[in-house]
C-alpha cells in the first residue's frame, strides 16, 4: 500500500492538488478495501457504494463525504496515468454523484481579530521571528492565496513599488494572474526580504510547507472561538472583498476562481455587512 500511496503523492504534487488531505482519504479508502478483502484494481461499483455508505453511517458531513469521493476519483485517474488501469476505467467512480451541500462561508476573520492573534503570536511563538509572523499572516489575508501558490512564489515575482506580484504556473487553474496588496504590506515585505536573504531553491518567504503549517497551527492556539487555517484566511479575503463592495468579477480574478458561482458564496452577506451597507447608503435618508 505504501508504494502506491507514495506514487499517488508524487502525482498530486505534480497536479498541484491538496496533497495531505487527498492522500489521507486515499489511505482510509485503501485500508477499508484491505480489511474487507477487496482489490482497488477490481472493486465493483456495488462494493464502492458500500464504502460510501459506510462514510455516511459514521456521521460524516456531506462535505466531508464529497471530499472522499473527489480524492478517490483522483486516485483512479492516477492509476490510469501509470497504466495500472485502462482509459475509462474510472467511469464507475462517477456513478455516485457528489452529495448536496449548503454553500456557505466557513470561519472567517476580521482584521481586528487577526491583529489580536498576530500580537499574541509575536509575543509567545519563540521559533519564528515576529516580522515573519506579521508579514506572512497579513499577506495571506490581503491576497487570499492558496498554499501552493504561496509556496511557488519567488522574489522576482514581486514588484513592491507597484504593490503587486505575479502568480505563475503551476497554479490550480494553470493560468498566471496578478495579485495586489496594500502599500503598508509592501513596506513590511521589503523589510522581511531585506532582513533575510532568499535561500536557494526556496520560495520568496523561505517557507516550506511544514513550516507554514506549523506557524498557522501555533497561531491557532490564540484563536479560541474559530479555527485559524490557511483556507480560513482565504475565506477572510473573499469576505473582505464582498464587505468592501468590490465588483464580483474583480473578486473572481483576485481569488483565481474559474467560476463566478464559487465567488458568489462570499457575496451572500451576513447581518453585520447588511447593517453597514444600509447605514452607509441609507442611514442619512430623510
Amino acid at each position: 500500500m505504501s508504494d502506491i500511496l507514495n506514487q499517488f503523492k508524487t502525482y498530486l504534487q505534480a497536479k498541484d492538488y491538496e496533497v495531505t488531505t487527498y492522500l489521507m482519504r486515499a489511505k482510509v479508502y485503501l485500508r477499508y478495501l484491505d480489511n474487507n478483502g477487496i482489490s482497488y484494481l477490481t472493486i465493483t461499483p456495488a462494493e464502492y457504494q458500500v464504502f460510501i455508505a459506510s462514510l455516511k453511517q459514521n456521521s460524516l458531513s456531506n462535505e466531508t463525504v464529497n471530499g472522499y469521493i473527489k480524492a478517490i476519483r483522483q486516485f483512479y485517474k492516477f492509476l490510469i496515468s501509470i497504466n495500472k488501469l485502462q482509459q475509462g476505467s474510472d467511469k464507475p467512480f462517477y456513478t455516485i454523484k457528489l452529495l448536496k451541500c449548503e454553500r456557505k462561508i466557513k470561519n472567517y476573520f476580521t482584521r481586528e481579530e487577526l491583529d489580536d492573534i498576530i500580537e499574541m503570536g509575536m509575543d509567545f511563538i519563540e521559533r519564528v521571528q515576529p516580522i515573519k509572523i506579521k508579514t506572512v499572516v497579513l499577506f495571506f489575508y490581503y491576497t487570499g492565496l492558496r498554499k501552493s501558490e504561496f509556496l511557488n512564489l519567488k522574489r522576482e515575482d514581486f514588484d513592491l513599488k507597484e504593490h503587486k506580484a505575479v502568480i505563475r504556473v503551476p497554479t490550480k487553474n494553470k493560468q498566471e494572474r496578478t495579485i495586489f496588496f496594500p502599500k503598508f504590506l509592501s513596506e513590511l515585505i521589503a523589510i522581511y526580504f531585506k532582513s533575510e536573504l532568499q535561500v536557494l531553491n526556496k520560495n520568496a518567504f523561505n517557507y516550506s510547507e511544514i513550516q507554514i503549517l506549523y506557524l498557522i497551527e501555533k497561531l491557532n492556539e490564540f484563536s479560541p472561538n474559530k479555527r485559524l487555517t490557511l483556507h480560513s484566511l482565504r475565506h477572510s479575503f473573499g469576505r473582505l472583498l464582498a464587505s468592501k463592495e468590490i465588483d464580483i468579477r474583480v473578486a473572481q480574478k483576485l481569488l483565481g476562481h474559474k467560476s463566478m458561482m464559487t465567488t458568489m458564496i462570499y457575496y451572500d452577506p451576513d447581518i453585520n455587512i447588511i447593517r453597514k451597507i444600509y447605514q452607509d447608503k441609507l442611514g442619512g435618508a430623510r
